[in-house]
């Protein structure tokens, strides 16, 4: 996912262009316009991969290993102080 077919996309196989004409910022600086297109195409690359891997809400209930791994030493005191 590139804005620019010259830079590392054409290495790869597929090329997601995700490049904008111009931002919204009236001095076309600040990055408004193409970060909200990487987000929609990343958005859209995930839930791609939802539908073809199979994933379900039952997926999404397994432990991670922040639920499964042991708080470091301190950090519960630290949250209830």
């Amino acid at each position: 996912m590139t804005q620019s077919q010259f830079d590392h996309g054409a290495r790869g196989d597929v090329h997601l262009n995700a490049a904008v004409d111009k931002e919204a910022c009236p001095l076309n600086l600040a990055p408004t316009a193409s970060t909200t297109a990487a987000l929609a195409l990343g958005d859209a690359l995930a839930v791609a991969l939802l539908d073809v891997r199979g994933f379900s809400a039952d997926d999404s209930r397994a432990p991670t290993p922040a639920a499964v791994w042991p708080a470091p030493a301190g950090a519960r005191a630290r949250r209830h102080a």
